[in-house]
């Protein structure tokens, strides 16, 4: 699936770079690892209708269209586990530290946003026909206003340097590739595991919000189906899917 720059799309600004990948799987015939990059977008969107916003010229924000092979819908939080492992990968790289995955598909550094994605896929029966994953990376933001300015951070702003966006850029695909090969060569045990290691507040007992009640739970992992596997104080557990449970550290 390697990915060639004359499958890159570069515009200066869009609405959203998912939607105009939506348009351009219904209006043409498109190459498997098709990437769309933008220097701004005006509607960015990140998981059930949230807002990404992210400073135009200084960041990444990008989405990548593919169509995995015979890839049943039972196993498609694969991909977002993949594609959460890839920023996760990539970040590493560039030496960012105390970087973990805040379920279902948020990088964190130091409890801080650094990266989210948006992942829609198209389903034909059984099967995936289509993935659209999109992907926003803090890069050289400074400034996140007075409400984000606690919740979110940059790579600049890790390590009080200014980066080069097209050097990233190739590297964050390569890490991309990288991942969904695996995808690919069926090594879900593997990404499954490394997946896990790296979630947020792994085997830390924390409090949590579900049914507008506060409790105390452990996270333990993520199902196949990518449900949070929460440990309860009397030692059951719950199965969470995405926006039925609050970290409360986020509220």
């Amino acid at each position: 699936m390697p990915f060639s720059a004359e499958h890159i799309i570069r515009l200066d600004t869009v609405d959203s770079t998912n939607m105009f990948a939506q348009e351009l799987l219904l209006n043409h015939n498109v190459v498997n690892s098709t990437v769309i990059l933008s220097q701004n977008q005006t509607s960015g969107r990140g998981q059930r209708g949230s807002v990404w916003i992210a400073e135009p010229c200084t960041n990444l924000t990008f989405s990548v269209i593919l169509f995995p092979t015979k890839f049943n819908v039972s196993k498609q939080f694969l991909l977002n586990k993949a594609f959460c492992l890839s920023v996760y990968d990539f970040l590493k790289i560039y030496d960012i530290k105390n970087v973990s995955i805040k379920w279902p598909n948020d990088l964190l550094v130091n409890g801080k946003k650094i990266s989210g994605m948006l992942i829609e896929n198209a389903i034909k029966g059984e099967y995936l026909c289509s993935v659209i994953a999109g992907f926003g990376i803090n890069v050289n933001q400074n400034n996140f206003g007075s409400a984000l300015g606690n919740i979110a951070t940059s790579m600049r702003l890790e390590q009080a340097k200014k980066f080069n966006l097209e050097e990233l850029f190739s590297e964050i695909l390569n890490c991309i590739e990288k991942r969904y090969q695996q995808v690919e060569k069926g090594e879900s045990a593997l990404i499954d595991t490394d997946f896990n290691n790296a979630l947020f507040q792994l085997n830390e007992w924390c409090v949590f919000e579900a049914n507008n009640k506060e409790f105390i739970g452990c996270i333990r992992g993520v199902t196949e189906l990518g449900q949070l596997i929460v440990e309860l104080q009397d030692g059951t557990k719950q199965f969470f899917v995405n926006k039925e449970i609050r970290f409360k550290i986020f509220s």
